[in-house]
């Protein structure tokens, strides 16, 4: 231990006498082992993280679909309430308990005579029972409140219990405003309870006989499985029921398929309906993985040059009897205390740069709550630090402990590279290029696909169109004449103002989540539909406001009223789907239990995304849509106005005294340009190519640096060689093209094998990119030329060094 301690007080010193060189290297790890640090934290929060309830590993997902294949991530109404009964008579399967949770969306709460808006969550009342959590104060949501009709209760999280009520405890039984609507208080979530998503109030959630019908897939379902049992067993208990269900609900498989109720781990399934993907999270962390590499080589180059000028120093220790073992700890101490002072610097980065990260990101995380640097973090970012020190310090050390055991005397004398030693460095160097091409060649992909993305046409104009969204969750706007005389009375009043040429209502706008239903060709027994149908309900003058054509007969307009014949207008994917070649006007579809006739073809809009090819869509007019429909979109969709104005203008402030006009409760959000929204839906694949491209500029700078400081290294050991080279008549001109001439061949070979590992590894970008193959040859090229031309400026400044050796100075030490 006393030899250990003095190694580690003399690779101190040694390092303090360098400290141009160890705040590089420290530096240099700091960042490489803080990024991976940051974006592992994310890694594990989300995907490797339990869940903050007893047994986690007890709770099951219910999906749709059979095996590996999932056909929706949440249930129907029908199924939902089919579980429930069933799982309330088998009390001897497998499953304890089942819960259900639906609606997450911002609500008005009032309370002592303030208002605020604060998510919410519809839960039913075996919710926190399944979760395992009970309330810190009150007893939650009663049995009864899964029945229609029962007393109107809800549940404060702690947060919003301590910034509302500031912790009053008699806050039960005291009465509170949602959404126009009186509920009771029952209970309070302790501080350490997380649903996902996070909500502030939890209301209850039960079938009606809206509910019971709705075949839209919006409830999640999640049930405890009980302990002792296991997931197969479970499993088998829900094929039994899905047997059942196709026996008891046969007319269902035209547009289910042929699936049943499949289990999924829940923290699965949380992952599974989020905007990012396990696969991209892992492939971030690759791409990081690769920029610490190219970090170690770089800093194992630097190494190898500072390990000639300790010869002396190694071969005097060998020669006083100083074992091998004893040389390579030493060595390997001064390499550990290095990674270790990087490391440190990395957790504190990671520290403030993993709320960044999430703050900066525009895709929906899930588990945000459970990202942090925790304790896996820092044993993550331990093991990068001593991984990373036998990266960089293992060879470095071997190189210079063996050269000298062999040859004392040599060692002893020299004080010049070996050849090996200049080739270890230049293998170094091609080991980095090709590392940083595949990092370069991505991001360039990256880029390209962006650039084709945005260039895509939304099919409407964009340009002067101003969009606004008012939530009609109030208990007033349950019926079709409701809604209507509200969007009549908006647009009416939209159209009088100064500037605006057209307005219109539709209950989702594009690139906005909307509703879908499961559309059919009246009487056409030869087609199968297994696919929803994107569904609008718009007020007349819809597809006037986009500017968007109609291709074969008209549009919604005035005449179609609630007493007249229900039509519809599709667009053209659904035209081809159902009547390839053929004018589908006068046809008709079956939608909401009735027959629509169909009256125009309008041309295709992206409606979730510009890299997604159109969807099938049907535009029914507003007044033709059930007050069931209605009251269910208008539960889960904020009602969305379209204005489109002759100039651009800033109509924000009428736009609020016009909606207050109609009705002065209701709130106006998301007040923005149609370029706005569309940009929103990009911000994903612009923030991932940021990060590629990040890690990818990082990587560029470190070859740059490494480049600059081999040649640097070679031409301190080659002043002798230069000298002699110009004082026999070479000129400046020619010892500048030697060392250009040796960068460019390090990075040609690191361009070459990085190009073949790019090919290899860039096809798992594929989910990245839009109209472009992981092979693409620009970004190929592109990249080489790049990083080729990084090379020659990062080596110009000590080749052109090199140029300027005084042959008289450089001889004079021989």
């Amino acid at each position: 231990m006393r030899s250990v301690l003095q190694d580690l007080r003399y690779a101190v010193r040694v390092l303090a006498k360098k400290p141009g060189f160890s705040v590089i290297a420290i530096l240099t790890l700091a960042l490489g082992i803080g990024a991976n640090a940051a974006i592992f934290s994310v890694v594990y929060g989300i995907l490797l993280r339990p869940l903050p309830y007893p047994e986690p590993q007890q709770l099951m997902a219910v999906q749709w679909g059979r095996g590996a294949t999932i056909a929706h991530n949440d249930l129907t109404g029908v199924e939902v309430k089919f579980l429930q009964e069933q799982l309330r008579q088998q009390r001897s399967g497998a499953v304890e308990s089942m819960a259900v949770k639906t609606d997450f969306a911002p609500v008005n709460l009032i309370f002592g005579g303030s208002a605020q808006s604060v998510p919410s969550l519809k839960v039913s009342s075996r919710y926190f029972h399944v979760l395992g959590v009970q309330p810190q104060i009150g007893n939650g949501l009663g049995p009864e409140q899964d029945q229609p009709g029962a007393p109107a209760e809800v549940v404060l999280s702690h947060s919003l219990w301590v910034n509302a009520f500031a912790e009053n405890p008699n806050v039960l039984g005291r009465t509170i405003d949602v959404n126009g609507q009186e509920y009771t208080v029952t209970g309070v979530m302790p501080s350490t309870f997380e649903s996902y998503p996070a909500a502030a109030v939890y209301l209850p959630f039960h079938l009606n006989e809206l509910d019971e019908n709705y075949v839209g897939t919006n409830y999640t379902t999640i049930v405890r499985v009980k302990s002792g049992s296991t997931r197969d067993q479970a499993q088998a208990q829900m094929e039994g029921l899905s047997t059942e269900f196709r026996r008891e609900y046969a007319n269902m498989d035209s547009h289910r398929g042929k699936f049943g109720f499949l289990l999924t781990d829940y923290r699965e399934s949380l992952m599974q309906r989020s905007e990012t993907s396990a696969r991209d999270l892992f492939i971030l962390q690759i791409a990081v993985g690769f920029v610490l590499l190219i970090a170690c080589t770089n800093l194992a180059s630097l190494l190898f040059a500072r390990g000639s000028g300790r010869s002396h120093e190694i071969s005097v220790r060998i020669a006083l009897g100083a074992s091998r073992s004893r040389i390579l700890r030493m060595l390997l101490i001064e390499d550990l205390l290095l990674a270790c002072a990087g490391g440190v610097i990395a957790l504190l980065l990671s520290l403030a740069a993993v709320p960044l990260l999430i703050a900066a990101s525009p895709v929906e995380l899930p588990r945000t709550s459970d990202i942090h640097v925790s304790g896996a973090v820092v044993l993550f970012t331990l093991g990068a630090v001593i991984v990373a020190t036998l990266l960089f310090g293992i060879a470095p050390a071997l190189r210079l402990f063996l050269q000298n055991r062999t040859n004392l005397v040599e060692g002893a004398k020299s004080v010049t590279a070996s050849r090996g030693q200049a080739l270890a460095g230049r293998v170094l160097m091609v080991a980095q290029t090709s590392i940083a091409l595949v990092l370069l060649a991505g991001a360039t992909l990256m880029f390209r696909s962006f650039l084709k993305m945005v260039a895509v046409p939304p099919g409407f104009a964009t340009q002067r169109l101003l969009t606004f969204q008012v939530p009609l969750t109030d208990s007033r706007y349950q019926t079709v004449a409701k809604t209507e005389q509200f969007a009549d009375s908006v647009v009416a009043k939209l159209k009088t103002l100064p500037g605006v040429e057209a307005a219109s209502y539709v209950n989702t706008m594009p690139f906005v989540r909307g509703v879908n239903d499961y559309v059919v060709p009246h009487a056409r027994k030869d087609i199968q539909v297994n696919f929803a149908t994107e569904v609008r309900a718009v007020t007349p003058g819809y597809f006037r406001t986009l500017r968007s054509p109609i291709l074969e007969g008209h549009g919604i307009s005035e005449s179609d009223t609630a007493t007249s014949s229900p039509v519809v207008v599709i667009n053209k994917t659904l035209a081809d789907l159902w009547w390839p070649k053929q004018n589908p006007v006068g046809e008709s579809v079956d939608t909401g239990g009735r027959a629509k006739q169909v009256i125009g073809v309008s041309a295709d809009l992206h409606e979730s995304s510009l890299d997604q090819a159109p969807s099938p869509m049907i535009v029914v007019p507003l007044t033709q849509v059930g007050d069931h429909s209605i009251a269910y979109i208008n539960r889960l969709f904020p009602a969305s106005f379209l204005i489109h104005t002759k100039t651009n203008v800033d109509l924000a402030k009428r736009i609020r005294e016009v909606v207050h006009s109609v009705d002065p409760e209701l709130p106006v959000e998301n007040i923005r340009p149609m370029e706005e929204v569309i940009d929103v839906t990009l911000a994903g694949p612009r923030f991932f190519g940021s990060l590629f491209g990040a890690f990818a500029g990082f990587a560029l700078l470190l070859t740059a640096i490494g480049i600059y400081g081999l040649l640097s290294y070679l031409v301190n050991q080659k002043v002798r060689e230069i000298g002699v080279r110009m004082a026999l008549g070479a000129s400046r001109r020619q010892v500048l093209e030697v060392f250009l001439r040796q960068a460019l061949l390090i990075s040609s070979l690191g361009i070459v094998i990085g190009v073949l590992g790019a090919i290899g590894l860039t096809r798992f970008l594929r989910a990245f990119l839009f109209e472009v193959r992981p092979s693409d040859p620009a970004a190929l090229v592109l990249a080489a030329v790049l990083l080729a031309i990084t090379a020659l400026v990062a080596a110009f400044v000590p080749a052109l060094r090199a140029t300027r050796v005084n042959p008289v100075v450089a001889l004079r030490y021989e």
